[in-house]
């Protein structure tokens, strides 16, 4: 199958160290490699959004992530969508539990420190299997994905979980119950990761103020994005800021 043939693919790297994503970034560029975009996740409960949300075909799961275990985001995943080309990557490849692969599902695993080649060999050949027809999802799935995407375009907004209920036609206990077996945490907390996920990019890439930020985010005031950043991340906002501002930012995947 020639080149030409290729489909470029969205690459989801769920892995805590930076080290990793910065490395497949300049091999995808080095190499051409059909990834239109490469998406990041530094914990279990952001690799299952992004994967729900973004709908990559090809995963990178490091076993080991905070938040949720390798199992828990592997086995989230694949409820959500059995068609997931997934790579589990470890140091230690005796963690892994493989029997995922008695399933029948697209599963591998690779060690760190990856290969350039193996990295090579796995996006290419993601890429032509990104070809075949990809199986539809359930009713229920979709619903949930669309009021997924709503919830990201405004996060700023005071949401809540009945309010949500009336603007889909669904009953609050079957939305609280679905967040929980699609994301794997209830809607509350998925709010405040995603919040928080909104107000760390502000801080990183403008120069606008905590008020504007906590509002542009959905916290309300300064003081409580103070408390729940320093809470989540050991550091202030403004520790924040300028711990990102002397190190170097994470490089983009051309497109």
């Amino acid at each position: 199958m020639t080149a030409k043939l290729m489909r470029r693919i969205k690459l989801l790297v769920a892995d805590d160290e930076l080290l990793v994503s910065e490395y497949l970034a300049r091999i995808i560029k080095e190499e051409q490699l059909p990834v239109s975009e490469m998406l990041v996740a530094e914990s279990g409960p952001e690799a299952v959004f992004l994967a729900l949300l973004a709908r990559p075909h090809l995963v990178l799961l490091d076993w080991r992530l905070p938040g949720f275990s390798g199992r828990e985001a592997l086995s989230l995943m694949i409820r959500n969508s059995s068609r997931l080309k997934i790579v589990l990557i470890a140091a230690d490849q005796g963690g892994i539990d493989m029997n995922w692969d008695k399933k029948g599902l697209s599963l591998t695993s690779l060690p760190k420190p990856m290969g350039r080649n193996k990295i090579v060999r796995l996006i290419r050949d993601g890429s032509l299997a990104a070809l075949e027809k990809e199986p539809g999802e359930s009713k229920a799935l979709t619903r949930i994905r669309a009021v997924i995407s709503y919830i990201e375009d405004r996060l700023s907004e005071a949401l809540t979980l009945e309010g949500l209920a009336r603007t889909f036609a669904l009953t609050p206990q079957y939305l609280s119950r679905s967040f929980a077996e699609v994301l794997g945490r209830g809607l509350k907390a998925h709010l405040q990761s995603r919040r928080l996920v909104r107000a760390a990019e502000l801080l990183r890439q403008s120069d606008l103020g905590l008020a504007e930020i906590a509002g542009r985010s959905g916290f309300g005031n300064q003081r409580y994005l103070a408390a729940c950043f320093k809470a989540q991340t050991g550091k202030t906002p403004r520790e924040y800021r300028r711990w990102h501002r002397q190190n170097a930012s994470r490089p983009a995947v051309e497109p």
